[in-house]
């Protein structure tokens, strides 16, 4: 029995059975004949002193006046039974008034019983309600009705009251969700309940708010759901990303540990390294390296319902060209390469999107092409100028000082100046790479390079930094020598080395080759001496009778795309290289030419572009489709494998080819 209907009854009808001889009683009962008081007293030798609750148990005797609660309920403290208990007398097992005290035929109400006083104060009426009974000197029976303790025909509970928002309603049904209630069966109040069971509007069938993850969609606010709730649902894109579905990769750039994907919806996907935010995912954590995660769940980045026409990846940072020749770039931040005119990182909900600003390009410039270096990034202006910003330790910025930019509300627009690589020069390519140097390719053909040259990676035969100190930039930086006649198509930026694509198809690099990224079947470092470059460096040997279409430089390893759709890379090898096994090629002499094995990805594939990362690879193909193989420790390959496995893949036979998987981001 509930407690506070049991603290009304003791009060009402005074559960005082302080009876232990018939004389001793609280309030003698008038009516009391002596042989009944007789019998009563000789009881009371082997009667227990009533409790303070006042249950009296009759003795040996069994005269005494009692209550027992001897069904599963018990008695109460106030003398009571418990809801399921009953009441019987003594010896004779009769039913006894609950209250004597007010004489003979006495009334009180029990629940939906009146019981009443009988002449020997062991014997009792009856009356047996419909509903409950009302309390006092006169009780009554109330006619059935919700709220009175009692499950009745046509209710399904009933608490004693007429509250919503417990787990009987104020009609004595059970809370159900969709009945606009907040009371439901479990005792703890709905989420939500809007009266309906829709599972489309804001509060779902179940009675939980919608929300992105839960696998329904919230019409007028989601536009696709997937239910796949992890660390990528951080922005909440997944749901809200209105893209038309992608078919293809149109572009793919790659850094140290990470990469993004340019979609043909203008959408762009990243994963792998995400430490600094440069995944665009509004988080700190890594992609790929969990099942599920490298997969077409994985949202776009949020550009603020825009779609991109460029894609770039720096070390700690990532940037796009949207289709209006706006850039906007996000994550890492400390040297000023997102240009926003502080350090601070741009990587959660409320730094991205609409309140991501563009970078300040000034004069009304938008960008044609863009790339991200170490902590810096480039821009190509839609005047082919060029302009640079971030960190600028080794003059990587092109600007005659060393002087970060982009960190401060007056370091960007037409306070960044462009830069100055001579009279009349326009530039139509460039390569900021991650090695604090940056390289361009001029409209007439001659190839430029400032920055760090520790190792003689400008190609100007010394190891002095060029566009640190005023002066040393414009008609005073020299071109690289690449040879009599010859004028660059293209260049490649490493970690300590670069490579030109040549008029002729031909490859030439220079720089550190201590892996053999260069590739000239040595260890010796080339363009620190005047000798060593021009005519007197030689051409990558790709193989008889083949010329390069494309290159790509990383860190300490360079690829080439042939002019038969095939791949050749070479230098430091973990697995990078593709070829089954762990040695490196290009240091040693009687690696290269016809000796370099071309990689295999598959039956019928054909590469339209290469890209290179810290001891990973990946191949864009000529179907849009991506392959990416080498080092995987952080998900930095993108498979969506069953089970995570870091590899490498690529350092034993049998793991390229048909059975190298291609991405799976749509």
């Amino acid at each position: 029995m509930p407690r506070r209907f049991s603290a009304r009854l003791a009060m009402t009808i005074g559960v005082a059975l302080a009876v232990g001889a018939c004389g001793r009683t609280a309030a003698r009962i008038a009516d009391c004949t002596d042989s009944s008081c007789a019998s009563a007293d000789a009881g009371e030798a082997g009667a227990p002193a009533p409790s303070s609750g006042g249950s009296a148990h009759a003795g040996s005797a069994g005269t005494g006046t009692s209550v027992s609660g001897t069904s599963a309920g018990g008695t109460d403290a106030g003398g009571m039974p418990d809801a399921g208990g009953s009441a019987q007398g003594g010896a004779n097992d009769s039913p006894v008034v609950w209250s004597c005290l007010g004489g003979l035929g006495h009334r009180a109400c029990y629940l939906d019983t009146i019981y009443t006083c009988g002449p020997d104060l062991s014997h009792q009426s009856v009356e047996l309600c419909a509903g409950t009974c009302t309390a006092g000197e006169s009780p009554a029976c109330v006619p059935p009705g919700c709220g009175d303790w009692k499950v009745e025909d046509g209710e399904e509970c009933d608490d004693g009251n007429t509250l919503d928002a417990d787990t009987c309603t104020a009609e004595c049904k059970i809370g159900r969700c969709g009945d606009g209630l907040p009371a439901n069966a479990s005792g703890f109040p709905d989420a939500c309940d809007d009266g309906n069971t829709v599972e489309t509007d804001a509060c779902t069938n179940a009675c939980e708010p919608a929300r992105c993850g839960d696998g329904l969609i919230w019409e007028g606010h989601e536009f696709k759901d997937t239910g796949y709730v992890s660390k990528l649902d951080s922005c909440g894109v997944t749901c809200r990303d209105s893209y038309e579905p992608a078919t293809r990769v149109v572009a793919l750039d790659i850094a140290e540990h990470n990469s993004c994907a340019l979609l043909d919806n203008g959408s762009i996907k990243c994963w792998g390294w995400g430490e600094h935010g440069q995944l665009g995912i509004c988080s700190l954590d890594n992609v790929g390296d969990a099942p599920g995660e490298a997969s077409p769940d994985l949202p776009p980045v949020d550009l603020g319902g825009k779609r991109a026409t460029k894609v770039t990846v720096g070390l700690q940072h990532s940037c796009a060209i949207l289709e209006d020749g706006s850039v906007k770039c996000w994550g890492g931040n400390s040297s000023g390469e997102l240009g926003q005119g502080d350090y601070y990182y741009r990587a959660f909900p409320t730094e991205l999107g609409d309140a991501l600003p563009a970078v300040q390009l000034g004069g009304g410039h938008t960008a044609l092409a863009i790339d991200g270096g170490y902590q810096s990034t480039c821009a190509l202006l839609d005047d082919h100028q060029l302009k640079c910003w971030g960190l600028n330790s080794q003059g990587q910025l092109g600007i005659g000082d060393k002087r970060w930019r982009g960190g401060k509300p007056d370091d960007m627009g037409d306070a960044l100046p462009e830069i100055d690589l001579g009279s009349g020069r326009s530039v139509e390519s460039m390569d900021a790479g991650i090695g604090g140097f940056v390289c361009a390719v001029l409209d007439n053909g001659t190839l430029k390079c400032w920055g760090r040259n520790e190792d003689g990676e400008l190609g100007l035969g010394d190891t002095e930094n060029r566009g640190e100190k005023a002066g040393e930039m414009g008609d005073a930086l020299p071109a690289v020598d690449l040879g009599s006649g010859r004028k660059a198509l293209a260049v490649a930026v490493g970690g300590s080395h670069a490579c030109a694509l040549l008029d002729q198809g031909q490859v030439k690099c220079w720089g550190t080759s201590e892996s053999g990224a260069l590739g000239l079947g040595g260890v010796t470092s080339r363009g620190s001496l005047p000798s060593e470059m021009g005519d007197q460096l030689p051409a990558v040997d790709l193989g008889t009778g083949r010329t390069a279409v494309a290159i790509a430089a990383g860190d300490e390893g360079t690829c080439a795309l042939l002019d038969n759709a095939t791949l050749k890379c070479w230098g430091l090898n973990d697995g990078a290289l593709g070829l089954g096994d762990t040695r490196a090629r290009g240091a040693m002499p009687g690696e290269m030419g016809d000796q370099l094995p071309a990689l295999d990805l598959g039956t019928g594939v054909k590469v339209a572009s290469v890209h290179i990362g810290y001891s990973f690879r990946c191949a864009l193909t000529g179907s849009g489709r991506i392959k990416c193989w080498g080092l995987n420790s952080i998900g930095q390959l993108g498979r969506n494998d069953p089970v995570f496995d870091p590899g490498p893949f690529g350092d034993s036979p049998g793991e390229m080819g048909d059975a190298l998987p291609f991405l799976t981001l749509f």
